[in-house]
């Protein structure tokens, strides 16, 4: 029987060891049996709130999202030769259902200060969704430990003189440590935002979506937890930045789709889309800027292959400068510049053997990552005369920063780590992608001994391992990595999904369906029982 006739018949080992792998997780988190993280170091702790009880919100949000995830897997078995407007639709239906089930998730969590905690007993918790959504998600964007760069934001007076000092500030110890390992614009977002929120008159659209009852008392709640006097503006204002980082999560399956098209079929690239929409590192650690990170590295990512595909050289210097734009966020996105540089030199090592090919390769990569290091590097050299921030100076202090924390401070060991971050970065990527995803890359290097022609989407395999290899390698983050890392999930998901879609277009769906629908359960699995929100 040929390898074809193999793969038409009964379930594929691959997709067997995904669903054993999510089961092994699931019992792990429930029952507390294997510590996720070091002990003394850093641990994910259990999670208050009791295992598997969902609000009535939340279950139909769940069953939403099954429901939605069923329907484009129903449209890819009726369409296998998909049009723009189904596939529109489908990402639209993805989006949704993701931004749904991510809104009536985080209304389930307690609120993470102690302050909120200690209050939670003598104010009871029997309120309406909308207003434990408010809430929670106030008490997150309030606090200086888990999201601190909002209250940083909150007390620029002088953009300009923020940015020319803010080398200096995040030097200074009473800086919250997160903003101290982070470049400006990990203020600058919601420094943005919270203008545009104050200029579109917020609270007035609050107090309509909440009502007047809900949102007084989710105001006055605000104000005895944190122990401010906060005003119902800058309550509106921190619900509505909220908001929309927390968009960007769902929002990260069209760069996702987009660059799935470089490397595959629009099939393909649909289920790309879907598994990444509820991946649970982007639905879980909300509201954050990693999601943000994750779009505009996938979006460059989308723009850099479209380039090196057709020689467009406005896509190469528009990658540089959404790097550039990433890397002003975190200095973390600066990894997805050495991914790019892999993709175009991994034709030249495949082409080897012929000569001229090989050279031809090698021109074409030359040009591509010079184009993108000068769209990359002229924007951020730019800052220095244009207002006075040095962001080489202060990307090298945040990264000392970061190895002072973690290392001299938070005493983390690299050895522990090395597997430990893989681990992490696996379950909150969902173990049945990460297995198909590794599933792709063992069965590629094997055709590679055997000969096989080399797809554009190996290129993309090759530097999504390199990338992750080295970044673990250099022992930069140790634990958090399932949000830190969260930039590099795009990529899994697309090659996960190549690994789904090497099968006859009706298995592919189902195939698809199964993976899809794994992801939504270990996200509301991992919600119910691990404490995403509250750092150790």
């Amino acid at each position: 029987m040929t390898e074809q006739g193999r793969r038409r018949r009964g379930v594929p080992l691959y997709l067997l060891l995904g669903c054993l792998a999510v089961i092994a997780t699931w019992v792990a988190v429930a029952t507390r049996w294997v510590p996720f993280g070091v002990p003394g170091q850093w641990v994910w702790r259990p999670q208050l709130l009791a295992p598997l009880l969902l609000t009535g919100e939340a279950a139909a949000a769940l069953m939403a999202s099954l429901v939605v995830a069923a329907s484009v897997a129903a449209l890819a078995l009726l369409k296998p030769q998909l049009r723009r407007t189904h596939v529109a639709a489908s990402l639209v239906a993805l989006a949704t259902a993701s931004l749904c089930l991510c809104l009536a998730l985080v209304s389930m969590e307690p609120p993470i200060p102690d302050a909120f905690r200690a209050l939670r007993g003598a104010d009871p918790w029997h309120r309406p969704a909308r207003e434990r959504l408010a809430i929670n998600i106030g008490a997150i964007m309030f606090s200086d430990v888990a999201f601190p760069y909002y209250n940083e934001a909150a007390q620029i007076s002088d953009v300009g003189e923020f940015v020319r000092n803010y080398e200096q500030r995040i030097r200074a110890p009473e800086t919250p440590q997160r903003v101290q390992t982070h470049p400006a614009g990990a203020v600058l977002v919601p420094w943005l935002l919270r203008k545009g929120a104050h200029g579109i008159g917020g609270k007035a659209l609050l107090q309509a979506a909440m009502g007047q009852e809900p949102w007084k008392s989710t105001v006055h709640f605000l104000r005895r937890a944190t122990g401010r006097w906060l005003s119902e503006d800058e309550c509106a204002a921190a619900l509505m930045v909220a908001l929309v980082l927390i968009a960007f999560g769902p929002g990260l399956c069209l760069p996702t789709y987009l660059l799935a098209r470089q490397v595959g079929n629009r099939q393909r690239a649909l289920m790309s889309a879907a598994m990444v929409t509820f991946v649970p590192s982007s639905l879980l650690f909300v509201p954050g800027i990693d999601q943000l990170v994750a779009l505009l590295g996938a979006l460059a990512l989308w723009l850099f292959c479209l380039g090196m595909r057709g020689g467009r050289v406005w896509a190469l210097a528009g990658a540089g400068v959404l790097l550039a734009l990433d890397c002003f966020i975190s200095i973390g996105a600066g990894s997805l510049a050495v991914l790019a540089a892999v993709i175009a030199l991994a034709p030249v090592v495949a082409l080897w053997k012929r000569k001229q090919a090989r050279r031809r390769a090698a021109r074409r990569a030359a040009v591509g990552i010079g184009i993108l290091l000068a769209g990359l590097l002229l924007p951020l050299m730019a800052l220095w005369p244009v207002c006075g921030y040095n962001a080489f100076e202060v990307a090298l202090t945040a990264a000392a920063q970061q190895r002072a924390i973690v290392v001299e401070q938070w005493q983390r060991t690299y050895s522990a780590w090395l597997m430990l971050n893989l681990v992490d970065f696996a379950v909150f990527l969902g173990p049945c992608v990460a297995v198909c995803a590794v599933s792709w890359l063992v069965g590629r290097l094997r055709r590679w001994d055997a000969g096989h022609a080399i797809l554009r989407s190996d290129f993309l395999l090759v530097a999504f391992a390199v990338t992750l290899a080295l970044v673990d390698l250099s022992g930069s983050a140790r634990a958090e990595v399932g949000r830190i890392w969260m930039l590099l999930m795009p990529c899994a998901c697309i090659l996960a999904a190549r690994r789904v879609g090497n099968h006859p277009h009706t298995h592919a769906s189902l195939f698809a369906f199964v993976v899809v629908v794994l992801q939504v359960l270990h996200t509301v699995v991992l919600q119910q029982n691990l404490d995403v929100m509250t750092p150790q």
